[in-house]
This record gives C-alpha cells, structure tokens and sequence, in this order.
C-alpha cells in the first residue's frame, strides 16, 4: 500500500502545474491510498519536476511526525506554492472514494499481524476529512459482511467552506466500487460520484457522463461477500450510524416487496438522499 501511496505521489509531482485542480478517486484500498494523499501534499507540498529526485525525502518527512520543523523550508525551497508572494501551497479539490478498507486480504488474525502495511507499521491518519481537501465524498456498502473488511468513515466534522458527504448504497463491497460482471449497482454508486465530482468542476471527455447514466440500475444484483472463498473470513454486519446518509435507491429497493431486501443493520433514523442532495 505503501508503493501505492508512493507512485500516487510521482504521478503528481510529475503532471501538476500550477493552478490546476486536483482530484483524487479510489476504491477500497486505492481509497485509503487517495485519501492519505492530501496530508503528504500538506506536510511536504508538490516537488516541482526538477526536483523529482527528493521524492525518498519527502517520504521521509511525511512518515516523521517530528520533523515538522524541516518539512516547512523543504516546501519552500523545492515545491510549487500557489504564489510567489503569499508562500500558500497546492490544495486538494476534492477526493471522491468508494468503501475505503485497509485489509489486503487476510483472513486470518495471526497473517494480519504480519501484514507490513498495517497501522501499526504505517498509519492511517485521517480519521477526519483533510483540511487541505476542499470537497470529499465517500460511497460505502451497506451489505459486505466480512468483519476485516469494515469500512473507514470519515468522522462528521466538515469544516468552514468545507463539503463532505458520506452515501450508503445497497450491496457488498465490489458492488460499491466495482468488479462483477453485472455491474448495475456499482454504476448506481459511479453515477452518484460522477455528478458530484462533476458538480466540483471535473471536466469530462465526450459522452463520459451520459454512458455512466445509461449503466446503473438500482435493482442489481447483490452478490455474496462471503461465498466461495468469502467463506473464511470472520462474518460481521457493518455498523452504519444513526443519521447516515442512505441513497434513494435503497429506499426504493426496500419498498419492493419482490426484491426481498431487507438488511438488518439499516437504522431506523436516517436521511434519504439523490445524486444532488438531501430528499427527506
């Protein structure tokens, strides 16, 4: 994961120019990768193209919490700034992701602990949307039931100028962010991060948008998170909070009585919202 987050960031430091935007997509462990982007772009800033070489180091620092006091003449001497005058560095748009998780895949407690890029070894910092992010969406699944798979929320703190909006979906994890060869559902989930993104400012080529609207169907099809070799993972429902924010999709599908949907983890209070916002 680690790599990821790296070449995430060489992808950057190799294309950004000044004054352009910047939007981060992932999904499930890409998702935790796009999501750690933001602090290292705030902590080190964007090397500019001659400076490409110092990537090591900017990892360095990023990694050290206690080298604050280094990282700021780093940004100043080899990174972008917005200006030359008020010293102000590159801020993320928006960073749109679907069902973050950090498992890579072991179901097995005593194989996890020797997962390198576990917590322990390398943390995940962003419990909270990133002050450097302007604009942050999250997709989740409301039915995967594999316990190593739960899903990292934001908590519900956006600040001032701030937007941020976390949307449950019906169906397990690849339902959300794709995968299967039925992929209604996930271009339900596509379709709400397209408008929103789109919303944002993000530039789409051609009929990009309208062949995303054309795919999604909110009566897909619900795969099993745990058939096949789902079945040696740890089984647990996913706690989704009072209050959440549940797409209208799901509501339809529940008012459905031939779709036989009926998940037991939905709260009995939450708000149903659109592509574009709130619904009731």
């Amino acid at each position: 994961m680690a790599i990821n987050i790296r070449e995430g960031y060489e992808f950057i430091v190799d294309y950004y120019q000044p004054g352009d935007r910047i939007f981060l997509f992932g999904f499930s462990r890409g998702a935790y990768s796009a999501r750690s982007l933001p602090g290292i772009i705030y902590k080190c800033g964007i090397l500019r193209c001659g400076h490409r070489h110092r990537i090591p180091q900017a990892f360095n620092l990023y990694k050290n919490r206690n080298k604050q006091d280094q990282a700021d003449p780093f940004k100043q001497s080899y990174c972008w700034l917005q200006s030359n005058n008020d010293g102000i560095q590159p801020a993320v748009h928006l960073v749109g992701v679907w069902d973050t998780v950090s498992a890579l895949g072991f179901p097995l407690a005593p194989v996890r602990s020797l997962n390198p890029f576990s917590k322990r070894w390398y943390g995940f910092h962003d419990a909270y949307l990133h002050h450097n992010v302007a604009h942050g969406y999250q997709a989740l699944s409301i039915d995967d039931q594999r316990k190593i798979f739960h899903p990292h929320l934001w908590k519900e703190r956006a600040l001032e100028g701030q937007v941020m909006e976390q949307v449950w979906f019906s169906g397990v994890h690849a339902n959300i962010g794709g995968g299967y060869r039925r992929s209604g559902l996930s271009d339900l989930a596509l379709e709400w991060m397209v408008t929103k993104a789109v919303a944002a400012g993000l530039l789409l080529w051609g009929d990009q948008q309208q062949r995303v609207l054309r795919s999604a169907d909110a009566t897909g099809k619900i795969y099993d998170s745990r058939a096949g070799v789902g079945k040696v993972y740890l089984p647990q429902l996913r706690t989704i909070p009072s209050g959440a924010k549940i797409h209208h999709s799901v509501v339809e599908r529940l008012a459905d009585s031939d779709s036989h949907y009926d998940p037991q983890n939905l709260p009995t209070n939450y708000q149903r919202v659109d592509n574009d916002g709130p619904v009731s």
